[in-house]
């Protein structure tokens, strides 16, 4: 015997019932008889025992189905960064990925900096290694051909794993006469610097 997908109608019973809702609030948000509820929760039972339809997967199964994706980069330094963070992972959700942004989790406030930066290291590479993919942002940072230090970090803890990596930002041409400059400014502070002439298309 085929197994059929729920009825539009099973379905909403058996979405309820998966978040733990009694019998009787499931009635009363279909507008339906707690009888009539009961009656229809039987014939689904019976018909998942029968094999002739495929119950929904819970909540925490279509979680650990979808991708996740770590939402590198120096936006976090922004005025509006937890708002911004909202907005990309509200881009993920629209995709079907779940989007893990750096500051979704809270520092507590008693540790001291140093602590706190141990912390966020420590919170932040957790969230890296539970990543399927990282979407860094390597647009300039502190000059030109130069992304965000701690970015380039996190992109190079998650290709270790052999996990994809993509970039996200606003592609640019940088041009020789700032690469150059930036030569001449590290020449001048006697500091090594590599600089890439790849530029982005």
């Amino acid at each position: 015997m085929s197994k059929r997908n729920p009825t539009k109608s099973q379905r909403a019973v058996m979405e309820l019932l998966d978040q733990g809702l009694p019998v009787e609030h499931i009635a009363n948000s279909l507008g339906k008889s707690v009888l009539a509820v009961k009656k229809q929760l039987n014939r689904i039972k019976r018909r998942v025992r029968e094999g002739r339809i495929d119950p929904s997967p819970l909540p925490i199964e279509r979680a650990a189905s979808e991708p996740r994706i770590y939402l590198a980069g120096f936006d976090v330094f922004r005025r509006n960064a937890k708002d911004y963070g909202e907005h990309l992972k509200q881009l993920c959700r629209d995709r079907g990925f779940v989007g893990l942004y750096p500051l979704d989790g809270q520092v507590p406030s008693l540790l001291q900096r140093q602590d706190a930066a141990r912390w966020i290291y420590a919170a932040n590479i957790e969230l890296i290694r539970s990543a399927d993919i990282v979407m860094a942002n390597l647009d300039d940072f502190r000059g030109a051909g130069e992304p965000d230090c701690g970015t380039a970090f996190e992109v190079g803890s998650l290709s270790r794993s052999a996990n994809r990596c993509g970039r996200i930002g606003q592609p640019k041409r940088r041009s020789l006469n700032a690469l150059r400059q930036q030569r001449l400014k590290a020449k001048a502070l006697s500091v090594p610097v590599a600089i890439s002439l790849r530029t982005s298309a």
